[in-house]
């Protein structure tokens, strides 16, 4: 299977000191996938791996051999998928992909599983941008800011 991989932490060199456990990410968008494994302790998420396949029917091969290399159990993990997400699946709105909750569960040892619409996901993103990397936005209209309002995405 072909990958792109980005190793954060060498598995030989994991402190899993303080590490409570794992949690995996994923983005499925039309030309790949990219999946992540964080590490959390406390409210602190370190990036272990991340990478990046040519289609979406990977989940759970990358949880089978990231979780053996780095010893952790992995029960929680969200998805977001280029498309609408109706009960549980997304159907991919320029490739022939989906996904589906249910599937990804039973294929995975994961408990907690999410799925939401990609522009859904950069919506959730937007607050700690902001705090973060306030050059990262383009002011479209000048006007009063309202935090709790809605924002705009554009892609």
């Amino acid at each position: 299977m072909e990958y792109r991989e980005l190793i954060h932490a060498e598995p030989a060199h994991f402190d899993r000191g303080g590490c409570d456990e794992a949690v995996l990410v994923c983005d499925v968008g039309g030309t790949n996938t990219r999946v992540a494994l964080f590490s959390i302790a406390g409210n602190d998420y370190q990036p272990l791996v991340s990478r990046s396949f040519a289609s979406p029917e990977v989940i759970d091969e990358f949880l089978n051999r990231t979780g053996e290399l780095y010893g952790l159990t992995v029960r929680r993990g969200a998805a977001s998928g280029a498309g609408p997400v109706v009960d549980g699946v997304c159907r991919l709105t320029n490739v022939d992909w989906r996904i589906n909750v249910e599937e990804v569960k039973k294929k995975t040892a994961l408990d907690d599983f999410y799925l939401i619409n990609d522009f859904a996901a950069i919506g959730y993103g937007l607050g700690p941008l902001e705090q973060h990397k306030p050059e990262s936005f383009v002011t479209v209209k000048p006007g009063r800011k309202e935090p709790d309002r809605v924002k705009a995405v554009i892609g």
